[in-house]
């Protein structure tokens, strides 16, 4: 699953589009989102039941009960996430870009913008304070980790990144989980090297920083590093468009296979 940033855009999009398959994230967001909106929690499971009902035909409201439960009690204790600006200072670029391996670097990079987000924009209604608070943690999947890095390796060089960022303890693995690193190199008392404001592709600073060319998408506006000379769309956008051009395709398929049959 990746990493969902603009929360309240995903439950619309959702609510408009659809699902093919129904998970609990799913419903777990838009539960937050329709109390955001002021329903209450009555009317919000009568809602979540009947998108169930509407994305999924074989949905059982009594088989599963249990995940609308979860997701009406996920609501009750946690807040929709707006994002906010958050700032990478020059400290935490320089330490970065001492790894002189580019694909590490934009790596470690979306780990720490990964880390800093969630830890600004925590969506629990009630925190405890413990003694690890200063401490910035990165809980997001390798996997999301490398889809926003933009980058591909192999298990076996996973394994040896983590032994190499380890030994020079610019990150530190925790007891909770194999996805929970504590990040060694935060330095919040640097001046700010930039600004993060456009989630939808983050490693697009850390790419234009270091020197790449960067165009932006000619319909939505985000910035993403130049391929080609024909390259004018994100990868976001061209998928979308790849499937709406594949949709209308279909359609005029099964609509001349209907009229001359």
């Amino acid at each position: 699953m990746s990493i969902i940033f603009y929360e309240y855009e995903y439950c619309q999009k959702i609510i408009d589009r659809g699902a093919k398959t129904i998970t609990q994230r799913d419903l777990n967001y838009l539960a937050k989102y329709w109390e955001y909106e002021g329903i209450i929690y009555s009317q919000i499971q009568k809602n979540i039941e009947n998108f169930c009902l509407k994305n999924d035909k074989n949905f059982n409201l009594i088989r599963n009960f249990q995940m609308i439960t979860r997701a009406l009690s996920h609501a009750k204790n946690n807040n929709i996430r707006f994002p906010t600006p958050i700032i990478i200072t020059q400290a935490e670029i320089n330490i970065i870009r001492s790894i002189d391996d580019y694909i590490k670097e934009k790596f470690l990079f979306s780990m720490l913008v990964c880390a800093k987000f969630f830890k600004n924009h925590p969506s629990k209604k009630h925190i405890k304070r413990g003694k690890y608070d200063n401490t910035l943690y990165s809980n997001n999947s390798i996997k999301d980790i490398q889809d926003i890095s933009r980058i591909k390796f192999t298990k076996k060089e996973w394994y040896e990144w983590k032994y190499e960022f380890t030994t020079k303890a610019l990150i530190t693995p925790t007891i909770f989980d194999d996805s929970c690193w504590a990040i060694g190199f935060q330095n919040e008392n640097s001046e700010p090297c930039f600004i993060i404001e456009d989630y939808r592709n983050i490693i697009a600073y850390y790419q234009e920083y270091c020197g790449e060319i960067m165009i932006n998408c000619s319909e939505c506006g985000v910035k993403t590093a130049k391929r080609s000379n024909r390259h004018f769309m994100c990868a976001d956008c061209s998928k979308e468009k790849r499937r709406i051009v594949i949709n209308n395709n279909a359609k005029k398929y099964y609509m001349n296979k209907i009229l001359y049959k």
